[in-house]
């Protein structure tokens, strides 16, 4: 969290932008991002960035996120994921989580959002698509489990609703929570109806206050970040499904 980073928020909220969220963060060891939220080192930090930005009014979340088996853990190692099936890019299977690796980890999602609320900032959005830990839940093609996390799409869910409920149990009343979710290009991975349903039934457990929509994972890469040849809003027929209530 330096100056630079400061600066480029800073200069967004002077020019009227009402909300900030910034990019994901590491919330345990097990998976590495540019920045990490993993124990209370980064609270000073970010509290840096939250005095700079607050009588701008702008409001900050920040984006919470695990890559599962999507490329190998910090230390070269076999990262943590649904199962051993190795990622688009790994090099490696990963390994599959047991149950108290998964509780570790729903600890370490709200221990991180605590984190936030600490340093003043507003929300956390938890990184719940394009191929990510959550995804590789969610899917039923990628989830081969046959525990409490595997098979139907109420146990696909389980993980993300437990990640949610200990954040929600967490944070102040007032700290914002929601997630970043979407289909696959490939629907053998995962589809707009599932990623719907799952989202329905988050909202009705009152987990999610809000929801941001994207589409596009590791298994077909180009279309989460398409070429020109591509009209403008290609995805929106896609979380327009999603969306439906």
């Amino acid at each position: 969290m330096n100056d630079d980073h400061i600066n480029y928020h800073l200069e967004r909220a002077r020019g009227g932008i009402g909300l900030s969220i910034l990019e994901g963060v590491s919330i345990h060891r097990s998976s590495n991002f540019s920045l990490h939220l993993t124990d209370d080192k980064a609270i000073p930090q970010l509290a840096r960035l939250v005095e700079a930005i607050e009588p701008t009014g702008m409001k900050l979340f920040n984006q919470l996120w695990h890559g599962g088996g999507i490329e190998a853990a910090p230390n070269g190692g076999p990262s943590w994921s649904v199962t051993t099936l190795p990622g688009r890019y790994s090099r490696m299977p990963p390994i599959e989580m047991s149950r108290r690796q998964i509780a570790e980890l729903v600890r370490s999602y709200g221990a991180a959002a605590a984190r936030l609320a600490r340093a003043g900032l507003h929300g956390a959005e938890v990184l719940a698509g394009n191929g990510y830990l959550f995804s590789q839940f969610l899917s039923p093609g990628l989830n081969t489990r046959t525990d409490a996390y595997g098979g139907s799409l109420g146990n696909r869910i389980r993980f993300l609703e437990e990640v949610l409920t200990d954040i929600r149990a967490s944070v102040p009343s007032g700290f914002a929570l929601g997630a970043r979710m979407g289909s696959s290009c490939n629907k053998s991975i995962l589809t707009s109806e599932d990623v719907n349903a799952a989202i329905l039934h988050l909202e009705g457990k009152g987990l999610l206050d809000f929801v941001d929509i994207s589409q596009g994972d590791y298994y077909f890469h180009v279309e989460r970040y398409a070429g020109m040849d591509r009209s403008a809003g290609y995805q929106i027929e896609d979380a327009r499904e999603i969306g439906a209530g």
